[in-house]
């Protein structure tokens, strides 16, 4: 994973990380169930990032609009 590259001499910089599972809302409290003031905990270690193991169904991908209506830049009525 690249977490940065510079885009004049193209080096990159990678941090190792670690891929886990999305973690278990059940197991930690949710923000708004903390008390006043309470900061929420995070979820995940530092240097990971989550997937979700569940499969998200197919890609849906929105139609365009229909182009009635539109006429070509430069053309007269």
């Amino acid at each position: 994973m690249v977490v940065f590259r510079c885009r004049r001499c193209h080096s990159e910089l990678t941090a190792p990380v670690r891929e886990v599972p999305l973690p278990d809302p059940d197991d930690a409290p949710a923000p708004y169930e903390l008390p006043a003031g309470e900061e929420c905990p995070p979820r995940m270690l530092p240097g990971s990032f989550a997937y979700d193991p569940a499969d998200a169904g197919e890609r849906v991908v929105p139609p365009r609009p229909p182009r009635e209506g539109r006429r070509a830049c430069g053309t007269r009525v």
